[in-house]
């Protein structure tokens, strides 16, 4: 997942949940995880090809 990306995850989360940073950090932090974990298996299935 690009910066560029992030960048517009952060912008549709701050349009929702524009007051509440908190929030904000909370799903962005969530979604970065969720990306991780992704790429993760992707690469392990790649692996064992």
């Amino acid at each position: 997942m690009g910066v560029n990306a992030l960048y517009l995850v952060d912008a549709t989360i701050q349009k929702f949940y524009g007051k509440d940073y908190v929030l904000r950090c909370g799903l962005t932090a969530i979604i970065l995880r969720i990306e991780i974990l992704l790429e993760y298996i992707n690469r392990q299935f790649i692996l064992y090809q």
